[in-house]
């Protein structure tokens, strides 16, 4: 068996992160602007830039395994979730995320314009945020930030879990600049949380389901307030 191109996939995957942090910033620059190009933007387009964003995203990594050598295994794709550990996850992280949320509207009553823009009006877009978006979402980051930054980096590096969980928390994070500081301190909180849950089980789908889950809960909140 060959051995995987291990330089190669460590500076693919940084560079895919770095990509994606920029993209994020340039994101919330655009969406500080009310009459910027985003506002004319209609919900179903801002989906599909969503889409064609994270599926880019996911194909690039898809490619970079394949170039590399890589083992899709060490990315926990053949570890199926227990249902226990999935449940005692999602619970908790939806609390955190509850207190977040009531924590961020005590200090400031900015809005995150990000979900603001994608919350669906109709039951139509419901369908897509629910059966195509967030799942995307969920996958992407879940493969990238988790399964190749943790399962990915240690076999590929040999470092302290403990430290590629904490890196990966801070990328995660920087991913979501578009949300505003507060949106990138949750982020953070939650990929520090979900990156000792892969850790620990070694299950990516685990934190996929839950990451999705989050997701799914805090667009229906938000939607009824």
């Amino acid at each position: 068996m060959a051995v995987p191109a291990w330089n190669v996939f460590l500076a693919g995957s940084l560079l895919l992160v770095v990509l994606i942090v920029v993209l994020a910033k340039q994101t919330a620059t655009l969406l500080a602007d009310p009459e910027g190009p985003i506002a004319d933007l209609s919900r179903q387009s801002l989906y599909l830039n969503v889409v064609v964003s994270h599926g880019l995203v996911l194909a690039g990594v898809g490619a970079l395994l394949w170039w590399t050598g890589v083992p899709t295994d060490l990315l926990g794709v053949t570890v199926r979730p227990d249902p226990l550990q999935f449940g005692v996850l999602a619970g908790g992280l939806i609390a955190l995320n509850e207190a977040s949320d009531w924590l961020a509207d005590a200090i400031t009553s900015a809005e995150n314009r990000l979900r603001e823009l994608l919350t669906p009006a109709t039951w139509f877009e419901w369908l897509l945020l629910g059966f195509l978006v967030l799942p995307l979402i969920a996958l992407t980051e879940e493969v990238l930030f988790r399964g190749v930054l943790i399962g990915g980096f240690s076999a590929a590096t040999g470092l302290h879990p403990a430290v590629l969980v904490a890196g990966s928390a801070v990328a995660f994070g920087g991913a979501h600049t578009a949300q505003g500081w507060i949106g990138v301190v949750v982020a953070a909180a939650l990929g520090l949380v979900l990156g000792g849950a892969f850790y620990l089980t070694g299950s990516l789908w685990l934190v996929i389901g839950v990451h999705y889950l989050l997701d799914l809960i805090e667009f229906a909140r938000h939607a009824r307030s």
